[in-house]
């Protein structure tokens, strides 16, 4: 009787621990998503400032080469 109580215990100490493993695995994907996400926008808003700045230097250009 004992015995039988100490492995059911042990079953739900298990089931436990495998629960949570499978909770952080899901919350490191999660977190992972997250930063690549990050990286793409950062990598839009780069691209962005890129547009922003040639932009200035030609439209500095041809005001420029106008005088």
């Amino acid at each position: 009787m004992l015995g039988r109580m100490h492995m059911h215990y042990m079953d739900l100490l298990q089931g436990d621990i495998d629960d949570r493993i499978s909770l952080i695995r899901q919350f490191s994907g999660f977190r992972h998503n997250i930063q690549s996400i990050g990286h793409a926008s950062m990598v839009i808003v780069y691209v962005a400032c890129g547009i922003v700045i040639v932009a200035a230097a030609l439209a500095g250009l041809l005001i420029s080469l106008q005088t």
